[in-house]
């Protein structure tokens, strides 16, 4: 960022703020702080986000600092990088979404580190672990689809080392005409 949220790419799309984005200094120029409240960016769909069955690449440079327990005390902690989902996110939220699992005291596969998926069971995680908070991180997930149009290969990076590859991932279409969300969860 250059200190704006304009789109210098062809698709001249730029993000919209929402509830009090600020900028502050990141690992390469400005950054973005959200709140971990309310505040989020919306960047408006345009036909070049159409990935279909597709190949993409969703990259993201992010900084934690405390997780948020989700509402009713359950004992989850995700933090939604972006996701461009189905409107009004019907299971198995079909699209695109990348988010942090911070959750201090329930186990699962992905605890203390990112998972980006394009449908509930089609997804990628990161190791536990490798997430430190107060840290930059740069997080990466790909899908390429395997020669046989049914499945997928998914891979996710950390830092520029690859952390995590899954091979006969379901390949679904996440064309859809949602907006790019990113710091909040769409849903």
């Amino acid at each position: 960022f250059d200190n704006n949220l304009n789109d210098i790419s062809q698709t001249n799309n730029s993000a919209i703020p929402h509830n009090g984005i600020s900028f502050v200094p990141g690992p390469c120029g400005a950054a973005l702080s959200f709140d971990g409240i309310d505040d989020f960016l919306t960047i408006p769909h345009t036909s070049a986000y159409e990935f279909g069955l597709g190949e993409f690449t969703v990259a993201m440079r992010v900084k934690y600092t405390s997780p948020q327990p989700y509402p009713n005390n359950q004992p989850y902690a995700y933090a939604s990088i972006t996701d461009k989902l189905d409107p009004g996110c019907p299971v198995p939220y079909n699209g695109i979404n990348m988010f942090l699992d911070a959750s201090p005291t329930y186990p699962n596969p992905y605890q203390g580190g990112a998972l980006g998926r394009t449908k509930y069971d089609n997804r990628i995680y990161s190791p536990q672990g490798l997430l430190n908070s107060d840290t930059w991180h740069c997080l990466v997930y790909t899908r390429n689809p395997d020669p046989n149009g049914t499945t997928c290969t998914m891979r996710m990076y950390v830092d520029g080392v690859l952390v995590n590859t899954e091979l006969g991932v379901g390949l679904n279409d996440v064309t859809n005409q949602s907006p790019i969300t990113i710091g909040a969860n769409s849903c």
